[in-house]
């Protein structure tokens, strides 16, 4: 029934012309790899599909809604026709399915923490777990000074514990950054941060990028101690657990950190410990400034462009809960901060990072015109009400944009008499001037 591919498969058989026609190019650029199986035209070990079946295949190419990629290797194995790539993009591009369940926008432009001008000033807080023990760990912003303290169990109360030992060795900070865990929401947590004077901030959820600091340290501790293990096992030798965190703790803080230049005892406890280290660079604040514009204009010619909401504007917000819809619309009602929002979806607020919102379009305001449109220039200058006394003029009313009854002064005494004259039409005022006739 496909009148191309019948006579493409007549001059596979008997051989093709020097050239031809435009619907047969496609074939023509394939002559020597096309043939024929059981009366099918073949294109390597793909089967070319006429035409009146094109859609239907295509149905099956996208029945489980597997994405453009896998949807093109399933056909590169299968089918094929001219234009094929172009059919299957465009038909995931039109599914309402897959578009609905597409995946996250491209991350926002990163936005750096303030930086601190003193040790201990902001502490990064985050718990990780390695051999079935649970570890707290502490990071100084200022110095990257690194604390770890072994728990038992991660509930709010041992937390505060243990909060409370590293404030005793060290102070009260001025700002404790945490992630969303329960302990850290609980009451008692933050009542106990208030009674001392500490500001606690809370980073989004579901977006552990806001906590970088105590994030990376999780995952320099974990590797760290992963790899001393392997070391034990190698020399076979047995070290305990604290053993081997006394002896990362005491690397880590003894080497200078990429990020500072300096090792975090030098920062921290403002002398050098037993070291063959010195100091790097004399101007820190200014190095660490430059190098970290330097580090998020990198990163940023990576990402979007920025992405800012304002209090009321209508947003699609990131499901995270494994919901079959992944954008919900909502309405942002408070900006807590350059990159997170609390807004209102589906009656409740929540506490959105902006990486997981994206711009809703809403329809513009429809504009009316006044009932009474207002004479134009001309004709208030030729109009006898312009040229009448100041006390006859029609005075126009701020509120409405509309003129007045004539006589403000005696408002009601104009009114009844308007009332029962009769309403004169305008007549021109200027001189006139008969024409001179032949």
């Amino acid at each position: 029934k496909d009148p191309v591919l019948s006579a493409v498969r007549e001059m596979v058989w008997h051989g093709w012309p020097r050239s031809v026609d435009a619907p047969y190019q496609p074939f023509f650029v394939r002559r020597f790899e096309l043939s024929v199986d059981c009366g099918c035209l073949v294109w390597n070990n793909r089967v070319v599909i006429p035409q009146p079946l094109q859609s239907e295949v295509m149905c099956l190419l996208h029945e489980q809604h597997v994405g453009i990629t896998k949807m093109k290797a399933l056909a590169r194995s299968m089918v094929w026709w001219p234009q094929i790539d172009n059919c299957l993009e465009q038909t995931v591009r039109q599914c309402e399915i897959c578009q609905s369940t597409k995946s996250l926008v491209p991350l926002a432009p990163l936005s750096s923490w303030k930086w601190c001008t003193s040790s201990w000033e902001r502490i990064h807080l985050d718990f990780a777990e390695k051999e079935k023990k649970m570890f707290l760990l502490a990071v100084d912003s200022y110095s990257k000074w690194l604390e770890i303290r072994v728990m038992t169990s991660s509930t709010a109360q041992s937390t505060i514990e243990t909060v409370r030992s590293l404030f005793a060795s060290h102070g009260l900070p001025t700002e404790v950054v945490t992630d969303n865990g329960p302990q850290f929401r609980a009451k008692e947590f933050e009542d106990f941060l208030l009674a001392n004077g500490v500001k606690h901030t809370l980073t989004p959820p579901y977006h552990p990028q806001s906590n970088g600091s105590a994030e990376r340290a999780v995952q320099t501790v974990k590797q760290s101690l992963l790899k001393q293990l392997l070391e034990d096992q190698r020399n076979k030798s047995s070290r305990s657990l604290q053993h081997r965190i006394d002896n990362f703790l005491f690397a880590y803080r003894t080497t200078p950190h990429t990020f500072t230049g300096q090792t975090p005892a030098e920062l921290f406890l403002r002398r050098k410990l037993r070291t063959r280290l010195s100091l790097l660079k004399p101007n820190l604040q200014d190095a660490i400034n430059a190098k970290s514009e330097r580090n998020v204009r990198s990163a940023n010619k990576r990402r979007s462009s920025p992405r800012v909401f304002s209090v009321g504007d209508s947003v699609f917000v990131r499901s995270v809960r494994g919901e079959l819809v992944k954008w919900r619309p909502g309405k942002v009602v408070k900006v807590k901060s350059d990159m997170a929002y609390l807004v209102v979806v589906d009656g409740q607020t929540r506490f959105v990072h902006a990486d997981h919102l994206r711009h809703s379009c809403a329809k513009p305001a429809v504009v009316k015109e006044y009932d009474v449109p207002l004479p134009h220039a001309s004709e208030l200058l030729e109009s006898e009400s312009f040229l009448a006394p100041a006390s006859n003029r029609p005075l126009l009313d701020r509120s409405d944009g509309c003129p007045l009854a004539r006589g403000a002064q005696n408002a009601s005494t104009s009114e009844q008499s308007d009332a029962g004259s009769p309403v004169l039409p305008r007549r021109s005022a200027r001189n006139k001037r008969k024409p001179d006739r032949l």
